[in-house]
Parts: structure tokens; C-alpha cells; sequence
């Protein structure tokens, strides 16, 4: 049984009271008043008491209500505080509940991440291990040669261009020569070894490697090969030498060499750069026909030095009419090549687009053909009357065209130059240490190609090689270009190289190896430029 609550009693209650009291008195006074009747004493006894009982009753009346007010008000705030006290024990149970499930999943979450990262690594171990060894197999054996033995090792880059200078270079040795050739590119399936035998070892990007553990296995797969080949010289083609290369080699006592193309970007400038002399025992640097007054990208004062033409391999260049039947392409129709490059770093939709409908409204005569590059992520979709082709070497096939549409690389740019073919020259402006745009505007000032940054410059530049007196106009400046023959005496520069690094190891003369050591130890930062993006 509910009890009732202790209500005190309050003004209202009596006023409400004396008030009725007051009023119900009024109503009988005026009544015996207006009655033409006599009133007896007993009569006004028994109205005030009548008054008074209706006074009474009102102020119990309005008690009343006060008290189940307040104890309807009572049990409001017993429920609020049983409901909220119940919600509270609900939510710690819910709490406790949530935090132990947690617990457990992160346990089980950690175990199998820790297991997941074990199976990745493992993984990578394997696929780099597999595709080294099945990269080796498919090479012929080495044989008895009388000549030096080379190995050239080119970064993953963002192309071919490493190793097409490095499959050239190759192919200006004498014959002797045993030529091996270790790239990153995941391209080298596409690439015709000619003189030389690859050997291919996935990037850490392949792999999905953190650099640090990549270069454990890289080392591990290097050694292997050097201790297997022996050769008498190394060259690295890139823009950064990798701390595995000029360690691993210094530690053989192998004289290493480092190619270096011009055409760096202001800025790029490093340690490496500065004092080569620490990490190499050579340079090796090929010049530009676009940029013949570019200034070396690094120091030359404390090494030797051979600078040489662009190293190209263009004796394999076919004839217009022999260049579209090994393509496939019908006779009649004039071709305009578009080859933007592997689109991996920059967005190249856009241009490609605007060249291929450009191409396209040229008229019925004229027909694009696109290039598809052997290392792209992947494959633009293409619309209208286009041709789809994928060719290596691309300088084999060039004079098929009446002008190309090519990104501003270094080979390319060399090649075009080198074969006479009007082109327009479309800079990436996403690369890291290729200044693809200053080459591509000094180009454009000397008359030899035209320059495109914007898929509208594409358009225009288009249209205006379309004309038969413009790319007359283009093709006189690039007979003007003085093109050089392979450099003779590579040969003999590069056994100077080893005979002197053998001297300096033979009579203990201060020598490479103790410009070589490092002032400090490289970080993780220095090791992302094994990853470089020319």
C-alpha cells in the first residue's frame, strides 16, 4: 500500500477555504434577506455551519490534490532514478561486454595480422627468388668468351630508358664481350636481349615491399649473380645509385661505373651527385641533342670521365614501307604515332584523347596509332578509328610515320632526333628528376620538334604538323642536328677502368675504396630513390 506523503499545509489551502466559507455565507444572507419571511435563530445557526462545512470540504478538496501532486511527483523521480540507475547498469554490462569482445577480436586480429605479414614476406621472398631464377633460366648460357665480362644494372625508373641505353650500349662492345644485364623494369619480357643476357629482379613496388626489406633480398639475389658472372666491370644506369649496388661491388672489388644522362631538374642535386667519387670509380656520360650546353648533372673533377653521344641502337631502324607491313598497317593512309609513355606517374587520358580525335578529324587520310606501353598499369580505353599496337623497340618502327605524338623522355626525344621525324614533344611535368619540359621547350626553340604541355597545345600542334610545309620546315631543322656515331674506344676506356682500379687494389695505393666510405649512414629517406621516377 502506497503510503501518503507528508504534505504541510499551506496559505492557499486556508485562503481556498475561508473563501468558500465566505462566499457560501454571502449567498444565504442575501437569500434570507430577500425572503419576505421571518428569519429564526435556528436558521442562522444552520447557515453558518452549512458555510462553514462547504469551507472545510473546499480546503480538503484542494489538500487532496497537493498531496497526489506531490506524490505522483515522488514517483516520477523514483522511476527516473530506477529507470536511469537500471540504464547505467545496462550500459557498464554493455561496456564490459563491448571492451571483452574487443579484446579478444584485437588479439585475434593481431595473431592474424602477424600471420598475414608473415605469408606477404614469404610470399615476396618466393615471387622474387622465382622470377630471378625463371629470369635466369631464360637466358643462354654464358659460354667461353675471350673478352671482358660487364654486368650492367639498371633502376626501376618509370620506363624503358635505362634499359634501352643500357641494351645500346651493350650491342657497341665488341663481340667477345660477355654482356648480362640485371634489371627492375617488369617490362624485360617485351625487350629483345640482342647482344646481352637479362636477368630480372622485381622492385620493391613489385613486391610490395617496405625499401628496407627489399634491399635484404636484392643484396642476397646481387651477390649471387656477381659471385656467378664474376665480371670485370660494373655499370649502373640511374639517378641514384642503390646503397646494395656500390656495396655489394665495392666488396667484390669490382670497379663500378655509373651512367649518367643529362637533363636533371634543378634542385635534384645530392651527396652522390657532389662527391660520385665516395660510391663510384667512373662516369660514364651520354649527351643530349636537345640539350647539347646542359651542364653535368654530377661533380667530374675527381674521376674519369667519358662523355659520349646519346647511347642509341637505331641501325635496326626500318624503311617507311618495310616499318608498316612489320606493324601490320595497310600502304596509303598516313599514320601519326601517339605515344604518351606508361601513364604509371601521370594522368595521360586526357591528352591521349585529345590526340586521337584530333588524328581523327584530320580527315579520312589520316589514322592514329597508339602505342601501348609494356610496363602500363593498366589500359586506356580508346574510341573511334584507332589502332592498338605494342612494339620494342619503338625507334625500329618510327619513319612508318608521317609524325609522332611522344612524351618528352630522354630516349625518345634522342631517338626522334636521330631518325629525322618531325614530332610533338609532350613534357611530364610528374617526374622527379627528368626535366622532360625544358627539353622538350629547347627542342621547340631550336626549330627541331613542337612542344604540347596541355592536351590543347596537342590539338594545335597537331594540326599545324598536319601541313606538309610545317613538317618540311621541322624535318630541314633536324638535318641540321649533327647526329654521332657510336663512340669508338668504349672498350678500351672501360679495361683502363679496371686495370686501374686492379692497380690500386694490387699496390694498396689510397683508391676507391677508401673515398668509398660513406660519412654517415643513409636513411630510409635516401633508400626511397632506389624507387626513382626520372
Amino acid at each position: 500500500m502506497t503510503s501518503i506523503p507528508r504534505v504541510r499545509l499551506r496559505p492557499p489551502e486556508l485562503v481556498t477555504g475561508f473563501v468558500l466559507a465566505g462566499l457560501k455565507a454571502l449567498f444565504l444572507i442575501i437569500g434570507g434577506l430577500a425572503s419576505a419571511e421571518p428569519i429564526e435563530t435556528a436558521q442562522i445557526w444552520w447557515s453558518v455551519g452549512d458555510a462553514l462545512t462547504t469551507g472545510l470540504l473546499g480546503f480538503v478538496v484542494v489538500w487532496m490534490l497537493r498531496v497526489y501532486a506531490t506524490r505522483a511527483r515522488l514517483d516520477a523521480a523514483r522511476l527516473r532514478r530506477e529507470l536511469t540507475a537500471a540504464a547505467a547498469t545496462q550500459a557498464a554490462s554493455v561496456r564490459a561486454e563491448v571492451r571483452s569482445t574487443r579484446e579478444k577480436q584485437s588479439r585475434h586480429e593481431y595473431r592474424h595480422g602477424v600471420m598475414l605479414s608473415g605469408l606477404a614476406r614469404d610470399v615476396a621472398d618466393v615471387r622474387s627468388d622465382t622470377e630471378y631464377l625463371v629470369a635466369m633460366a631464360a637466358q643462354p648460357p654464358a659460354g667461353d668468351r675471350a673478352g671482358r665480362r660487364v654486368l650492367m644494372v639498371t633502376s626501376n625508373g618509370a620506363g624503358l630508358g635505362h634499359l634501352t641505353r643500357c641494351l645500346a650500349l651493350a650491342s657497341m662492345l665488341p663481340s667477345d664481350w660477355q654482356v648480362d644485364i640485371l634489371t627492375l623494369s617488369t617490362g624485360w619480357r617485351k625487350v629483345e636481349s640482342g647482344a646481352a643476357r637479362l636477368h630480372y629482379h622485381p622492385s620493391s613496388e613489385a613486391l610490395g615491399l617496405p625499401q628496407s626489406e627489399w634491399s635484404r633480398r636484392f643484396s642476397k639475389a646481387y651477390a649471387e649473380l656477381l659471385g656467378q658472372i664474376k665480371p670485370d666491370v660494373v655499370l649502373f644506369d640511374g639517378t641514384f645509385v642503390y646503397r646494395t649496388v656500390h656495396e655489394v661491388t665495392r666488396h667484390f672489388g669490382v670497379p663500378l661505373v655509373w651512367i649518367v644522362r643529362g637533363g636533371w631538374k634543378a634542385g635534384r642535386e645530392n651527396e652522390q651527385t657532389a662527391a660520385p667519387e665516395r660510391i663510384v670509380d667512373a662516369l660514364l656520360l651520354p649527351g643530349d641533342y636537345a640539350l647539347p650546353e646542359d651542364p653535368d648533372p654530377v661533380s667530374t673533377s675527381r674521376l674519369p670521365v667519358l662523355r659520349t653521344p646519346p647511347l642509341l641502337d637505331i641501325s635496326g631502324a626500318l624503311p617507311e614501307a618495310r616499318a608498316l607491313t612489320a606493324l601490320g598497317l595497310e600502304l596509303g593512309p598516313r599514320y601519326v604515332l601517339v605515344q604518351l609513355g606508361a601513364g604509371n606517374i601521370d594522368d595521360i587520358e586526357e591528352k591521349l584523347t585529345a590526340a586521337i580525335e584530333t588524328i581523327g578529324r584530320l580527315g579520312s587520310g589520316w589514322r592514329a596509332v597508339v602505342v601501348d606501353s609494356p610496363i602500363a598499369d593498366r589500359l586506356i580505353r580508346l574510341d573511334g578509328d584507332v589502332r592498338r599496337i605494342s612494339a620494342y623497340p619503338l625507334s625500329r618502327y618510327m619513319r612508318a610515320f608521317e609524325f609522332v605524338v611522344v612524351a618528352a623522355g630522354y630516349n625518345t626525344v634522342q631517338e626522334v632526333i636521330a631518325l629525322r621525324v618531325p614530332a610533338v614533344l609532350v613534357p611530364n611535368m610528374q617526374t622527379i628528376t627528368d626535366d622532360q619540359e625544358r627539353r622538350a621547350a629547347t627542342a621547340a626553340e631550336q626549330g627541331v620538334a613542337l612542344i604540347a604541355r596541355t592536351a590543347d597545345d596537342i590539338v594545335s600542334a597537331i594540326v599545324e604538323l598536319s601541313h606538309a610545309d610545317r613538317r618540311g620546315a621541322v624535318a630541314s631543322a633536324l638535318l641540321r642536328v649533327q647526329v654521332q656515331d657510336p663512340p669508338d674506344g668504349l672498350d678500351r676506356w672501360l679495361t683502363d677502368v679496371w686495370q686501374t682500379r686492379a692497380l690500386q687494389s694490387a699496390s694498396g695505393l689510397p683508391g676507391t675504396d677508401a673515398a668509398m666510405r660513406e660519412p654517415r649512414e643513409q636513411s630510409n629517406a635516401d633508400l626511397t630513390s632506389e624507387g626513382n621516377v626520372e
